[in-house]
């Protein structure tokens, strides 16, 4: 049945993707080509994919504890159909499949839906955060909900965060302690403006890169090195084209997950009470797993030969920061967002 829904799927993102190709509007609930509701007997089946993260990741995890909670809540009544990584299709298409209905639900960078809701860049800030406690607080706080809401008539609803973790940096060159050490090393980074505008910031050479290329490129040399959460790290095996990890935990990336809006609509008021209350159980075991696991990791990339920094200069990195403030400050025609996350973080300092 799955090999069979794979396919059924990958024709319809097909499909969708001709259709929008000359259209640069967000597709809205109104022109969703969303499918009926797979059912058997009463039992619905939602289909949900972890865009990008393979099912023994973290993330891939969390879906599958999502999966597992949603059967429980619902007594059996809502199943979900996972899938992991790339599946049903690259990155782009599978968001395209959940802004159409094709797929129900995703978990994806917030790269990616920066075209539609760009205010949702705003976590990805270097220096935001300091901890996770910080981190959990204000997504679900204030300042979460208000970007969540900036998805309405997007034809998606965001339902919560996962986390892909708070950054550091993997290299070939050399130990990094300070800001002066990543002068001249080529890095990948997500393809992000303000991504770009940071590692530009701190005087390195990015080069934004896709994530399924970037191992090779690490050992081909085509850059020197990349930055991304531990867990990221360790499941996609970075570590064994590099000799350097450094703490640096310059910025954060959130993991939203996202749901079809007239899917969501389709559900009666206790379906959707046991879809939420399944996602943020969720979440909050996948934000705990994602920080539990990062001291195991540390010590199996020194065990594999890395030289670890455990504790570098973060203070030299902060006064470079204002050249990818200045980009998302221009991005929203003002500094009121940012202005405002930062002062939601500083109330809980």
């Amino acid at each position: 049945m799955k090999k069979q829904l794979t396919l059924v799927i990958t024709l319809m993102m097909g499909l969708s993707l001709s259709a929008c190709a000359s259209s640069q509007e967000v597709p809205t609930a109104n022109s969703s080509t969303s499918t009926e509701t797979s059912t058997e007997g009463n039992i619905i089946t939602l289909v949900s994919t972890q865009a990008g993260s393979t099912a023994d990741s973290v993330l891939g995890k969390g879906t599958s504890k999502f999966e597992e909670l949603l059967e429980e809540y619902s007594n059996g009544q809502i199943q979900v159909e996972s899938y992991y990584d790339t599946e049903l299709g690259g990155i782009d298409s599978q968001l395209e499949a959940v802004m159409t209905g094709s797929i129900d639900i995703c978990c994806l960078g917030p790269s990616y839906l920066s075209g539609y809701v760009p205010e949702i860049q705003v976590f990805d800030l270097p220096f935001i955060f300091d901890n996770y406690d910080q981190i959990n607080a204000t997504l679900d706080g204030d300042p979460g909900q208000y970007i969540a809401s900036k998805f309405e008539g997007s034809g998606v609803k965001l339902m919560t965060y996962f986390h892909s973790g708070l950054r550091s940096i993997t290299n070939s060159s050399r130990q990094i302690n300070n800001v002066e050490d990543v002068k001249g090393i080529k890095i990948r980074v997500a393809p992000s403006e303000t991504q770009l505008a940071t590692w530009e910031g701190f005087g390195a050479i990015p080069m934004a890169m896709a994530s399924s290329e970037t191992f090779t490129a690490l050992q081909q040399g085509t850059i020197d090195a990349q930055e991304n959460g531990l867990t990221y790290i360790y499941s996609s095996k970075m570590y064994e084209a590099q000799k350097y990890l450094s703490l640096t935990k310059h910025s954060y990336t959130s993991m939203p997950v996202i749901m079809n809006q007239n899917k969501w609509d389709s559900l009666t008021p206790q379906q959707q009470e046991w879809v939420q209350k399944a996602m943020t159980d969720a979440a909050a075991w996948q934000r705990q797993a994602t920080a539990d696991a990062e001291d195991q990791i540390v010590n199996d990339i020194e065990a594999y030969g890395l030289q670890v920094n455990r504790n570098p200069d973060r203070e030299s990195f902060k006064p470079h920061t204002q050249a990818a403030y200045d980009v998302f400050n221009k991005a929203m025609g003002s500094d009121e967002i940012l202005t405002m996350v930062q002062n939601y973080v500083s109330t809980l300092k």
